[in-house]
């Protein structure tokens, strides 16, 4: 027996991870807190400390193998030396691999074939591998600066629609009653307060809601999944124009991936081809790809 694997999947809003035997079966899976891998902020690097604690915490014996999906990691082990010193001395004698989060996500679901893996969970990026094998991201430029169409841009556009039927008096749609339970007096003011004393995290779980709300048929939320559909389906266009790949066979996956038909139908209508759904939890393939990896390490 040559240990266990683990399986990470890493992101802004939580990490998920899994635990395998050598032959396949998994043992346990966890969900821990927010980890990135911008450990040169201090904040960031404690947190992935801890989190390899907890993971050392759970496992008895030895670990064969680690692979990580890291949000603000690189796509190449290489660039990631300084990561890379913290698993090694939480997991010595251990084969580790680390990925960007969605370049974990291409590998899971294309292995080395060419595709377009998008994602979209508090923000939106596009992975896609060129005709020379190499994995290039379209869009993944933060909340300031990009991230249209992910859970954070809808949540905020529920707030800015609510704030705008405030203002104008009327009520248009549903949407202020995803707020309820959250704010006890739904106001221009309290509502100011909640979007500039949350976290992304906090505002991008309203989209889940929203989404709710669409598939009842209230008019203002389906405008707004179709709005992020489109977002969405320009960076998949985006990918395919410098991965010279038209049509591209596109894989979605994150939280986002999971809220409903409306979005999916809408971003399938602008593409105008069918995507396929991955799994929300990379952790568990995360692991598998740590045990190919080792097999063929012993083998090669």
């Amino acid at each position: 027996m040559n240990g266990v694997f683990v399986g990470i999947d890493a992101g802004a809003s939580s990490t998920k991870w899994a635990i395998y035997n050598e032959e396949g079966s998994l043992l346990k899976r966890g969900r821990s807190g927010p980890v990135d891998g911008h450990i040169y902020r201090e904040e960031s690097k404690q947190l992935l400390n801890s989190l390899l604690e907890e993971l050392k915490s759970e496992i008895s014996g030895s670990v064969a193998g680690v692979c990580a999906g890291i949000t603000g990691a690189s796509e190449v082990d290489s660039k990631n030396k300084a990561i890379l010193g913290l698993f090694e001395s939480a997991f010595p004698e251990s084969q580790i691999s680390i990925y960007l989060d969605v370049s974990l996500g291409y590998q899971t679901n294309f292995q080395n074939e060419q595709g377009i893996y998008l994602y979209a969970g508090t923000g939106s990026i596009v992975i896609s591998r060129n005709q020379q094998g190499d994995l290039h991201a379209v869009g993944g430029w933060g909340y300031l600066l990009g991230d249209e169409g992910a859970g954070y841009w809808i949540g905020r556009e529920a707030i800015r629609h609510v704030l705008f039927e405030i203002e104008q008096e009327c009520e248009e749609s549903r949407i202020k009653e995803i707020f309820n339970g959250i704010i006890l007096d739904i106001n221009r003011e309290e509502l100011l307060k909640y979007a500039f004393s949350h976290s992304r995290k906090d505002i991008a779980h309203l989209a889940k809601p929203l989404a709710s709300l669409a598939d009842l048929g209230d008019q203002k939320a389906i405008e707004i999944l179709k709005q992020s559909a489109h977002h969405l389906a320009d960076l998949v266009f985006r990918a395919e124009k410098i991965s010279h790949q038209t049509p591209a066979k596109v894989v979605f996956g994150g939280g986002i991936a999971q809220v409903g038909e409306v979005l999916i139908s809408e971003i399938e209508k602008v593409l105008k081809r069918k995507i396929y759904i991955s799994s929300e939890d990379l952790s568990h393939d995360a692991a598998r790809l740590a045990i190919t990896k080792f097999h063929a390490s012993q083998t090669g």
